[in-house]
């Protein structure tokens, strides 16, 4: 069963309990949430069973409040995470609760202090970057709405390419009546057939509301490319009785017309897609035998696929999106909070190799109204992200001549662990 906040409070286990974030670092506003960690040491019959019970970590929904068994902290901070550096560094008004025990961990804080947590830092701060720069592209070009697998279908037109449907548009025609046939040995490839029956059938309700209609336009005579192409026994059974050539006489042409309408038959074809825009594929149907292709069509699934998920992504971001902070990066295209801790994040690697101190106050470091103003989209995109860069560019110099261990002493971090749940134990069984 999952350990919960309140397990490990009522069972007193928990060791230590911070406020961390924005509020450690001394950036937070107004709007900022209180954010909080905490290390706990879970019960001898968690750790000592078969630990299918043993939790390594908890955390709300959103994270904003995460504890980490003392095992995790430990294992995490052998890895140089700048999260878990912070808990050890951060400034005594943001503890809100330690046991005594703790103070063996945090007494031994500068030897989880090696060049690893460059490349930690810097990886974070990259990604925030990162981040900033994909929440611009989210800014600059949001996603409306949902393409269908249509919207990556595409025919020949000329010596390059037409969507598909701008050119059933041209041709007076429409997706829900086509027909696919996928072409063998040709990956993506597609023969698009006409159901003309269909189209004739569904926007004409009456043979006299189409021969009306066909009378009445001037120069158009696709239904009699349709007679001949797709359905010769309908072509000889009028031709025979109107004649091959176009007549002019409107009155026969009307009476071609209904005969058209009574005679040519529907083939039931699907459409390309659904028309109630759900599709995930597009659809094959069943072509009736001696059938044309009308033309020929190209599907980039992979490209649809890659659409959906960007989707996903960008739906899932305007759910849970900060909407105060949106709406501050709206006028100059860019999360400034991201970007503010990329520039605190290399900044603190910069004084890390230079003095060997995880500096997590930036008020005490003097660069909080600088890191403030970037959070207050004070400066341009362009020149905050040629600020990191060459930021980072410092700090490559400055480890160079840095004097911090390569890595982590394993052994010291094994023994410490042992050291701090025997401590623990015995102060709480005495």
């Amino acid at each position: 069963m999952k350990e919960t906040f309140e397990d490990i409070k009522q069972a007193h286990r928990l060791i230590y309990q911070y406020i961390r974030g924005s509020h450690a670092y001394g950036l937070n506003v107004d709007t900022s949430d209180v954010d909080t960690g905490g290390v706990y040491i879970t019960d001898n019959e968690r750790l000592l069973g078969l630990r299918s019970n043993y939790c390594k970590q908890i955390a709300d929904k959103k994270n904003d409040n995460v504890w980490y068994e003392v095992g995790r902290f430990l294992e995490l901070l052998m890895n140089s995470n700048p999260n878990m550096l912070e808990a050890l560094f951060i400034p005594d008004r943001c503890v809100i609760y330690k046991h005594p025990v703790m103070d063996i961990i945090l007494e031994n804080r500068h030897k989880f202090l090696t060049k690893r947590a460059f490349n930690a830092l810097t990886s974070y701060g990259i990604d925030q970057i990162n981040k900033a720069r994909g929440l611009n592209k989210k800014i600059v070009n949001p996603i409306v709405g949902r393409k269908e697998p249509i919207d990556f279908c595409y025919t020949f037109r000329k010596q390059g390419t037409q969507p598909i449907k701008d050119w059933l548009d041209e041709h007076g025609l429409k997706q829900i009546y086509c027909g696919l046939n996928h072409l063998p040995n040709m990956d993506q490839m597609y023969g698009v057939y006409y159901d003309w029956g269909q189209h004739i059938h569904m926007e004409w309700k009456t043979a006299e509301e189409f021969a009306e209609y066909m009378t009445t336009l001037a120069g158009i005579h696709w239904v009699d490319d349709i007679i001949f192409n797709i359905d010769k026994d309908v072509y000889n059974k009028l031709a025979y009785e109107y004649g091959y050539d176009e007549m002019e006489d409107a009155k026969y042409n009307y009476q071609k017309y209904l005969k058209v309408y009574k005679e040519i038959i529907p083939k039931g074809y699907h459409g390309i897609v659904k028309e109630d825009g759900s599709s995930c594929y597009v659809h094959l149907d069943s072509i009736v035998k001696w059938d044309k292709p009308i033309c020929w069509m190209s599907y980039n699934d992979d490209g649809f696929q890659s659409h959906c998920k960007q989707y996903k992504d960008y739906k899932d971001w305007e759910k849970n999106r900060n909407q105060v902070r949106y709406e501050s990066s709206l006028e100059k295209n860019y999360d400034s909070k991201k970007i503010m801790h990329s520039a605190r994040l290399i900044q603190m690697g910069i004084e890390l190799a230079k003095t060997g101190e995880f500096n997590v106050d930036r008020e005490k470091m003097g660069d909080r109204q600088f890191l403030l103003d970037i959070r207050n989209h004070k400066y341009e995109y362009d020149y905050l992200i040629d600020y990191c860069e060459k930021k980072k560019a410092e700090m490559d110099e400055a480890i160079k001549t840095c004097n911090l261990p390569e890595e982590i002493d394993k052994d010291f971090v094994n023994e410490l662990l042992i050291r701090v749940r025997k401590v623990f134990d015995y102060e709480e069984n005495r």
